[in-house]
């Protein structure tokens, strides 16, 4: 247990570095979003485009919505790894709150409530990692439909 401020800050320091990575994973995902919508967004343009075009177009058309089916499914999956990277950063920011509160005010139960809100930090980012593992394979089936349809 800290006896000291300078012992409370460099035990919040743990909690401190995985709120860290949890921001700059949130900032990856945000990215992919961003991505990925903007994609969806070129993919409809086409669609437009070719809905005015004189020819046969149907296979192409078919595979773009499909492509766009799957690019919604996508950007559902990383918004709910964003979200859910939320609730990690606010389980450290709290880990960092209840240690520094323990270390003030030795309330009995502080450094259990500071580990659990720990604990719930990682498996929140272990949650959003396997959200984020299953866009992944979406991903892999958009690419595959754009190829096939492109030749």
């Amino acid at each position: 247990m800290p006896t000291t401020i300078s012992d409370a800050i460099l035990h919040a320091l743990a909690p401190g570095i995985a709120l860290n990575s949890a921001i700059f994973y949130n900032s990856s995902l945000q990215n992919r979003f961003l991505y990925i919508t903007a994609r969806a967004r070129d993919l409809n343009r086409e669609a437009r485009d070719l809905a005015k075009a004189e020819g046969d177009v149907t296979v192409r058309l078919a595979s773009i919505r499909t492509q766009v089916d799957a690019m919604t499914k996508r950007a559902r999956a990383v918004r709910r790894a964003v979200v859910i990277v939320y609730c990690a950063l606010s389980s450290f920011i709290l880990t960092i709150l209840a240690l520094l509160l323990q270390a003030v005010t030795r309330v009995p139960g502080g450094e259990l409530a500071a580990l659990l809100l720990f604990a719930a930090g990682f498996v929140a980012l272990a949650t959003a990692t396997l959200v984020s593992m299953g866009e992944m394979a979406l991903s892999q089936r958009t690419l595959d439909e754009d190829i096939r349809s492109s030749y």
